[in-house]
């Protein structure tokens, strides 16, 4: 076996092993964030109405199987709850809005996933920021591509106030007590992003 057919041969099967696989820059299209919480009279929801995603992913036959990066920016100030606009400012005032106006997630580590049939299910590690004080969080989601090319992202957190140093909100002078931990639940419809400056 001669020298220019080996290099043909392991050129050709370099070939064949990336032939389908592509990294494919993301941001938001839609989305829908809810964080539930508890108090002392009754449950209460809040709205995140704005906010960015950026994310590069590995596609490989129709199929994710990697996130290399991620980074979500929301907007503290827009969050909008479902007990007016009094508990609306004190949701603001205990994520300290004014002062750190964004709450932002970061991949810290890119993320190899074991796609199925139906969607993929894995853990992304990063840090999360809110209200200043930054930890590390590991988020479980499941990630699914539509028929139309699109990403879908699901998922749902358990975050505890006091982690980030901040007080869970009061009101009616104290009457109303929240509790600390609070879940975010999200869905989010990525579309791959198409950078045409020349």
């Amino acid at each position: 076996m001669n020298k220019k057919f080996i290099y043909l041969l392991v050129a050709s099967f370099l070939i064949i092993s990336v032939q389908g696989v592509a990294q494919v820059a993301y941001n938001l299209k839609s989305f829908k964030v809810v964080i539930s919480g508890t108090s002392n009279l009754h449950d209460w929801t809040a709205d995140v109405t704005k906010m960015q995603l950026n994310s590069s992913m590995s596609i490989n036959s129709n199929k994710i199987s990697g996130i290399s990066s991620a980074t979500v920016i929301v907007d503290a100030n827009t969050i909008d709850g479902s007990e007016g606009s009094i508990m609306d400012g004190k949701i603001r005032d205990a994520l300290k809005a004014e002062q750190f106006p964004k709450i932002t997630f970061q991949l810290t580590a890119p993320m190899n996933l074991q796609p199925n049939a139906e969607d993929t299910a894995t853990t992304i590690a990063g840090n999360l920021t809110i209200g200043g004080t930054t930890q590390p969080i590991v988020l479980i989601v499941k990630a699914t591509i539509l028929p139309n090319g699109e990403v879908q992202i699901r998922g749902g957190q358990k975050i505890k106030m006091t982690s980030f140093k901040l007080s869970p909100p009061t009101a009616m002078f104290g009457a109303l007590k929240t509790g600390d931990d609070v879940v975010v639940t999200y869905t989010l419809i990525l579309k791959k992003f198409y950078n045409n400056r020349g």
